[in-house]
């Protein structure tokens, strides 16, 4: 190991005349009694991102906003990247790991997808996104006055997706409807 030791005014850094030394290390290595004959030095490990698995519930074709949190212990930038995609719906992802998730219409089951979080140092880590998308609530008063009033050209309404409830209790609750 080689060390070299100078001394040098500051005047000549800095216009003002006290002493200063200056070592620099030439070659690896540290000083005799260390009990340390590396030629490197051992740099502190930079730590993967940590994060969760997020568990989420919708409804079918409502849209869910939620977020992947991470940490990185080293305080290194975190980017967020779709991995891989759902299958029964569509995701939008933010740079913060915020996102919006669309299931399909008139979808219910489990969709998953996976984001990558990488703190550019570190190999990605992943999480996973489950989603329940649970079948919509709808009462057959509201479904079928709605099938009832659409114009004739209009789209069939939507049925698959949600379970309907009969809360229809008499034989005269469409009497409003019938022409004279």
């Amino acid at each position: 190991m080689n060390i070299s030791i100078r001394y040098a005014t500051r005047q000549a850094l800095n216009n003002l005349a006290k002493p200063v030394v200056l070592i620099s290390v030439l070659s690896g290595g540290f000083l005799a009694g260390c009990n340390s004959d590396d030629d490197a030095m051992t740099m502190a490990k930079n730590s993967a991102p940590m994060v969760n698995s997020v568990m989420i519930s919708t409804v079918t074709e409502t849209p869910v906003t939620d977020q992947v949190i991470a940490t990185d212990k080293d305080g290194d930038a975190l980017t967020f990247t779709v991995m891989s995609e759902p299958t029964l719906g569509t995701v939008s992802l933010m740079p913060n790991g915020e996102f919006t998730y669309t299931p399909t219409n008139e979808v219910t089951g489990m969709d998953s997808f996976t984001v990558a979080v990488s703190d550019g140092v570190n190999d990605p880590v992943a999480a996973m996104v489950n989603i329940t998308i649970d079948a919509e609530q709808v009462m057959f008063s509201s479904l079928s006055r709605q099938a009832f009033l659409q114009p004739s050209q209009a789209a069939p309404l939507r049925v698959n997706g949600r379970v309907v409830e009969n809360d229809v209790s008499t034989a005269d609750f469409y009497d409003d409807l019938l022409l004279d």
